[in-house]
């Protein structure tokens, strides 16, 4: 955001979109800690879940800002943090491969080595929640 690049800037904050079939994008955030943003987990809920989660959630609270801020079932959560992993896991594997392909461009190959590592403290992070995670 400054203009500069630093491999261990403690305030550097990823961001990725995911995509699903039928649905608009999610930005999703990923903080230096690999912590993700819950916005976006609670718009990946909704998403993902089946009608009788969605009527589950109606059910519990009417509000639109809170309705999806907590677990709906497991297998949602599965679903919403296995997507997450994978995407997590594409992202960092492609700033990997062009922060290889930087060549001499060091402040490129910098922000990609930055990004990759972000990217994979956030598929850790999960991975403490959900060690048996399949992605």
């Amino acid at each position: 955001d400054y203009g500069f690049v630093s491999s261990d800037n403690p305030c550097n904050i990823e961001m990725m979109e995911i995509r699903l079939l039928g649905s608009p994008s999610v930005a999703l955030a990923v903080y230096p800690d690999g912590s993700i943003d819950k916005s976006a987990v609670a718009m990946l809920r909704q998403n993902l879940a089946t009608p009788e989660e969605l009527e589950m959630a109606q059910s519990r609270d009417r509000n639109i800002l809170t309705k999806f801020s907590s677990q709906l079932s497991d297998r949602n959560e599965l679903d919403v943090f296995s997507l997450v992993c994978s995407s997590l896991d594409d992202g960092a594997h492609t700033a990997s491969s062009g922060a290889a392909e930087a060549g001499s461009d060091q402040l490129v190959a910098t922000y990609l080595s930055a990004r990759a590592a972000t990217l994979r403290r956030g598929i850790a992070k999960i991975l403490e929640q959900f060690p048996d995670l399949e992605y």
